[in-house]
């Protein structure tokens, strides 16, 4: 039971941060132009666009499915360019929450 109150805690210091909130709007933002692009431009699935975008930018590039055209091939070396250094400071934040949290306790 104590875990599960750490880890409100930490949830509820996250979203108290306002560079926390802004990474992770910004965030949301940005994979959700990435699945909109891949959707309509590929033709894939809403769940293959999502998924698509999140393992890209989260660097686990599972490989399929993967942009077929010129213009998809370039559009994701785009999006990973900035998608990839926001997900990098999301992350970053929130690591930066969770050794605080831990400090405090």
């Amino acid at each position: 039971m104590r875990g599960l109150r750490s880890l409100a805690g930490i949830f509820k210091r996250a979203f108290l941060d306002h560079e926390f909130r802004t990474l992770l709007i910004i965030s949301v933002f940005v994979i959700l132009v990435g699945s909109t692009f891949y959707y309509f431009h590929e033709g894939w699935s809403l769940i293959d666009s999502v998924f698509f975008s999140v393992a890209t930018l989260t660097t686990i590039g599972y490989g399929t499915p993967m942009p077929t055209t010129t213009l998809s091939k370039a559009f994701t070396i785009g999006f990973i360019f900035v998608g990839l250094g926001l997900i990098l400071a999301l992350l970053t934040k929130v690591a930066q929450i969770v050794e605080r949290s831990v400090k405090d306790e």
